[in-house]
């Protein structure tokens, strides 16, 4: 069974666990910056990282539609991918069932806060961790809003990149902007 702790082991050296710094989880941050989503290599295309599409969704959560926290929504952007830095970008393609990705993701914050983050200040483990555990399942209006985000920042990425020109149409009801 797959656990967060095991994971670590792809790591020439792993992240300092309980240090009062957060610099360890900067580190594994990193991660994000440097891993492609899955999808997008599949089909042959230099995509985008899962850092690039958090931010992407971000700075899009920032025109969240009125009634909605939007400091809540981007902060629900910065995190939603966060387990990725662990578990990498699971896709339908990999066969792996959406229970177990789901387990892997819960695991991987868990991890975070519990191993990762407890000795620094201002519970930002705990913050983590109920802003990842509130995305599943996500109810309406946030829900509606997050797909919006996550399709809209994916059609973004297929128009600016440049060898989607030869890659596979793309339904165009992904690409609308309602938020």
């Amino acid at each position: 069974m797959w656990t967060a702790k095991e994971a670590l082991n792809i790591f020439p050296e792993k992240p300092l666990e309980g240090s009062q710094s957060p610099i360890p989880y900067f580190h594994l941050l990193e991660r994000l910056k440097t891993t492609r989503r899955e999808g997008w290599k599949r089909h042959g295309i230099n995509g985008e990282s899962i850092a690039d599409h958090s931010y992407r969704m971000a700075l899009m959560a920032m025109m969240a539609p009125t009634g909605l926290d939007t400091n809540k929504c981007i902060q629900m952007c910065l995190i939603h991918d966060i387990a990725e830095s662990l578990v990498c970008d699971i896709t339908p393609a990999d066969g792996i069932p959406k229970e177990e990705k789901e387990r892997r993701e819960r695991s991987t914050i868990d991890w975070i806060a519990d191993d990762l983050l407890p000795n620094v200040d201002g519970g930002h483990g705990e913050k983590i961790r109920t802003i990842g555990v509130n995305l599943k399942p996500l109810k309406p209006p946030r829900a509606a809003t997050h797909m919006t985000l996550t399709r809209s920042s994916f059609c973004f990425r297929w128009w600016s990149t440049k060898s989607a020109q030869k890659a596979r149409p793309i339904s165009a009801s992904l690409c609308t902007w309602r938020p």
